[in-house]
């Protein structure tokens, strides 16, 4: 890319709400103050600002009262000195304020994680305003689209950068630099020392960007990938069966390849549900969220492997026994509730669709297995069978559905399974919901409650009831049933 002017930038970021404020309030502070960080580079890469990170070299809190009285708005004062910083919220806009680390701006910038976060714009007055600082070559990286450390000090005083670089090179397609890979390669066991909860913000930002694939390959290939996830480490040489071609690593690596392809032309597998796929996984969370399950959904098979007389390998139940190292993972992630239930749902339910699909192919698949299915899935059902595309289009063995009619029958079965769960949210309304459940049973909140509402819903779906007072007497015989069998109730 060529290098942006100065000017340029400054006319993109005087455009934005509340900067006029902002230079006055800088005219009038005795001490420069320096726009740096991420809005920088964005003001340099043409990209939308929403964040400003400004540092002033003088006292804090009376540039904090200036600003204040310029943006007419208080300032709110998060954490504590010495990393104190006042943030105002202007419509659009959110400004953060901070004393310069090391009390000069070259100290500050010195300490950030990237080159191209440590460049800086002054908003002081006279010849100061609009001055370009860049110590580090930051400008030059952007324009050679490369991923660099400050140094190898930053990677030390904080191992989460270990992972922002990763982060930053897959949300903006660059590349890591020999050093800052060595560096990784030196010091990769040193992320255990990050907060979960800051590992997980990092982590899925980098799995929401379009091609992840390429970066997660180049964490594993420096050592940083497996201590994040030290279940992967087995997989390396867990040889397969017949369906495989692939030890499971590399079969999980390429599956996540095959995945970000399917999530970027889904018309190509799913047509019914590509609008939905586009706008519920395509660079989002929820995107995210499914990469990772799909990195964990084979992490059972070493646990479960055996051989049997013959010499075949077999991995029986390798889905229950993920399931339980994959809620060790999402607990040490600090993923919330919600996030949890989808990563274990598709780690736990990722051989269902296959089954069903063998089942349909022999004729034999019943209504009511698609239902309960159905139920067991519940929102989450579409991912899940993305998941299954891409997990299929990596299993390339002699016994494999890898070539491309076969695949394309799996895809079409999947399209009817969308559809029928469409119609069947259309056509039957709730009978009951959890509170009803709970007040007519004297029940607490619990998985008790939700598998009544699934028996009430699959026998409505099957027609076996029509009605509110034929679903309560449904729900309490099972109670019941349940209790004549000394069966916690």
């Amino acid at each position: 890319m060529p290098a942006p002017s100065v000017q340029k930038m400054l006319e993109r970021l005087t455009a934005l709400p509340a900067l006029a404020a902002l230079h006055e309030a800088a005219d009038r502070l005795p001490e420069p103050l320096y726009l740096v960080g991420g809005a920088v580079r964005d003001l340099a890469l043409g990209g939308e600002i929403g964040d400003l990170d400004l540092v002033t070299t003088g006292p804090l809190e009376p540039a904090a009262a200036r600003l204040s009285q310029a943006l007419q708005m208080r300032a709110i004062p998060l954490g504590r000195a010495p990393k104190r910083v006042f943030r105002f919220a202007p419509p659009g806009l959110i400004i953060d304020l901070a004393a310069a680390e090391g009390g000069s701006l070259e100290q500050d910038l010195a300490r950030r994680d990237l080159t191209i976060n440590a460049m800086a714009l002054a908003f002081a007055a006279g010849g100061e305003r609009g001055r370009f600082i860049d110590p580090h070559g930051g400008l030059k990286d952007l324009e050679t689209r490369t991923a660099r450390f400050v140094s190898e000090t930053v990677v030390l005083d904080d191992p989460l950068r270990l992972l922002r670089l990763f982060r930053f090179g897959a949300a903006l397609d660059f590349q890591p630099d020999p050093d800052s890979l060595s560096w990784v390669a030196r010091h990769a066991p040193l992320i255990t020392r990050a907060a979960g909860e800051r590992i997980r913000t990092e982590l899925l930002k980098l799995l929401a960007a379009p091609r992840s694939h390429p970066t997660v390959r180049l964490m594993l290939d420096h050592g940083l990938l497996e201590v994040l996830f030290p279940e992967l480490v087995p997989l390396r040489d867990c040889a397969q069966n017949e369906f495989h071609h692939l030890p499971v690593l590399e079969h999980t690596l390429l599956a996540l390849d095959h995945l970000e392809k399917i999530m970027e032309r889904p018309e190509a597998w799913l047509p019914a549900s590509a609008e939905r796929i586009r706008a519920d996984l395509w660079g989002t969370d929820q995107g995210a969220l499914l990469k990772l399950a799909l990195l964990l959904h084979d992490i059972g098979k070493p646990r479960t492997l055996t051989t049997d007389a013959e010499g075949g390998i077999h991995f029986y139940r390798h889905e229950a026994a993920g399931e339980d190292m994959a809620a060790a993972v999402t607990a040490r992630l600090r993923l919330s509730r919600s996030e949890d239930a989808f990563v274990r749902s598709l780690v736990r339910q990722h051989l269902y669709p296959w089954h069903l699909f063998e089942a349909d192919r022999r004729g034999t698949l019943k209504k009511k297995g698609v239902l309960r299915f159905l139920n067991r899935v519940g929102d989450h059902l579409v991912p899940l069978l993305v998941h299954v595309l891409a997990d299929g289009l990596a299993t390339q063995g002699p016994k494999s559905l890898a070539e491309q009619h076969e695949l394309g029958d799996l895809a079409a079965f999947f399209g009817r399974l969308i559809d029928e769960t469409a119609a069947l949210k259309r056509e039957r309304p709730r009978l009951l919901n959890g509170n009803e459940i709970m007040r007519a049973f004297d029940l607490a909140p619990g998985p008790l409650v939700g598998r009544l509402l699934r028996a009430v819903s699959e026998a409505q779906t099957l027609d076996q009831i029509e009605n509110r007072d034929q679903a309560l007497r449904l729900a309490g015989e099972i109670l019941k049933r349940g209790n004549d069998r000394g069966t916690p109730s």
